[in-house]
């Protein structure tokens, strides 16, 4: 029991002796001055050197640097989103609309005919009913893939519904006749226009 007290005590003391040493380093040494602000989330710190003036070594300060909380964020508008959300679809609806094949028959411009306004669904369908008809050797295959490589917001007019988006694509066509493919640059410009309250593609026109 006695050993026990002992070895209680000396724990005691130890955890004393040792909170000393501590403070007699961090505290009374002087050789470091640690200027410390509160570290709320949002906030982040900075250090630099100070000359003292004495034959000691500079000392240390921390300074706090506030920068702007998530929640003190001014949020993106309502426009701004949507311009983003506009960009995507002309990307993707680029990359449909130019990757085709002479054996899918126009899938590539029918398969996007949801995405279009009334008066481009009317465009398709003459498109690929002239196309059809004048269509040319199948036997040999011919192909282009297209890759949505950036996209650029040229008109965003929220409140008259309006906006073009220019895509920059690579394409890589290919032949079974040819032994390699042969890869070109070509900007595609897509309008919208709000029909029924949705975003749908009035236009998509391959720029020179």
């Amino acid at each position: 029991m006695e050993n026990r007290k002992i070895g209680i005590i000396l724990i005691i003391a130890g955890i004393i002796l040792l909170g000393l040493i501590v403070y007699f380093l961090f505290y009374l040494n002087g050789s470091y001055n640690l200027d410390i602000l509160s570290g709320r989330i949002g906030e982040e710190y900075t250090s630099s050197l100070v000359d003292t003036g004495s034959n000691q070594e500079p000392r240390k300060v921390i300074k706090e640097i506030t920068i702007a909380r998530d929640e003190e964020a001014e949020p993106a508008g309502k426009g701004e989103i949507q311009a983003t959300e506009l960009k995507k679809m002309a990307m993707s609806f680029a990359e449909r609309f130019g990757s085709y094949s002479n054996h899918s028959d126009f899938s590539n411009i029918l398969d996007l005919k949801i995405f279009m306004t009334d008066g481009m669904q009317k465009w398709a369908d003459s498109y690929v009913e002239s196309s059809r008809m004048s269509k040319g050797d199948t036997s040999v295959f011919q192909g282009v893939i297209t890759k949505a490589i950036m996209s650029e917001v040229k008109v965003y007019e929220l409140e008259n519904g309006k906006a073009q988006i220019l895509v920059k694509t690579q394409k890589t066509s290919s032949d079974d006749n040819v032994s390699e493919s042969v890869v070109s640059y070509e900007d595609i410009l897509i309008t919208f226009v709000k029909e029924n309250e949705e975003w749908k593609v009035n236009e998509a026109r391959w720029q020179q």
